[in-house]
Order: structure tokens, then C-alpha cells, then sequence
């Protein structure tokens, strides 16, 4: 396995991405420890087919996805405690999973999760306000908004 960990570009940030291999038949798991609130954006692509990973706590599953080739990804914003990434090759009985996994936590309280939630908002009031303009061109019979 390759791994690169380095603090991000903005204070309270770490990135790390990892290339693995996961046996037929098998799961890796990586657990991250968030020692406060943090943001955790991750990404798997795998080198060919697909393989199905879980984003969990340790009460629940908070995400469950399937990385392909192109890739899967998401974002969470978690409380302090640890969260595990597992990757679950357990339907191959013959081939392992060659994976490549990119994980980036970004405290809750700096300045670059604030930018962030404040940009997340902005895209949300714009989507808001492209919805009810086509809803009211909708019921104009007017079509498209622009």
C-alpha cells in the first residue's frame, strides 16, 4: 500500500490518500480518529469493476456506497469520536480489489469549513430560486426559465 498524508492547504485540514489492495474474499478498513466536529470528504476509485464500501460510526452506517473505475465519493459533517471507511471485497472469491482511497478532514470550527458550509448555502438558495422559476414558468406555460 502507498500512503501520503500531509496537513491541507488551510489550518486545521489533513488529506490523506492511500492506494491498497484488498484479497479476494476480504475487507481493509481505515479508521480515522476526529479528535473534534469535522468535515470528512473521501473518495474510492477502484482500478477496474466495482467494490462496495461503508462510511460508519460506532453506533450506525452513515453512508454506503460502490466505487467503480470513475469513482465514488461524499461528505459528512461528524461530531468528535472515530469514524471507520471499510472496503468490502467479500463477493470475489478469485481477485483482489486494487483500490485508491482519498480521505480529507477539515475541522468544524476553522476558517476553511466555515467557507465551505457558506458556499454549500449559497448553492442551495440558488437551486431554491431556479426551482420556483421554473415552477412559476411551469404554471405560466411559459417552459423553461431562464
Amino acid at each position: 500500500a502507498v500512503e501520503e498524508r500531509r496537513g491541507g492547504g488551510e489550518e486545521g485540514a489533513v488529506e490523506e490518500r492511500r492506494s491498497l489492495a484488498v484479497a479476494a474474499g476480504d475487507a481493509h478498513s481505515v479508521t480515522v480518529a476526529l479528535e473534534e466536529p469535522a468535515v470528512l470528504e473521501y473518495a474510492v476509485s477502484t482500478a477496474a469493476r466495482t467494490l462496495p464500501f461503508t462510511v460508519s460510526s460506532a453506533s450506525a452506517v452513515l453512508a454506503r456506497h460502490v466505487a467503480s473505475p470513475s469513482g465514488a465519493a461524499g461528505r459528512l459533517e461528524l461530531s468528535a469520536g472515530e469514524v471507520c471507511l471499510t472496503l468490502d471485497n467479500s463477493a470475489s472469491w478469485l481477485r483482489a480489489s486494487h483500490a485508491t482511497l482519498s480521505l480529507r478532514c477539515v475541522a468544524v470550527g476553522s476558517a476553511g469549513a466555515a467557507a465551505e458550509r457558506a458556499a454549500a448555502a449559497e448553492r442551495q438558495l440558488r437551486a431554491g430560486r431556479r426551482a420556483r422559476l421554473q415552477a412559476r414558468a411551469n404554471a405560466e406555460g411559459g417552459g423553461a426559465a431562464r
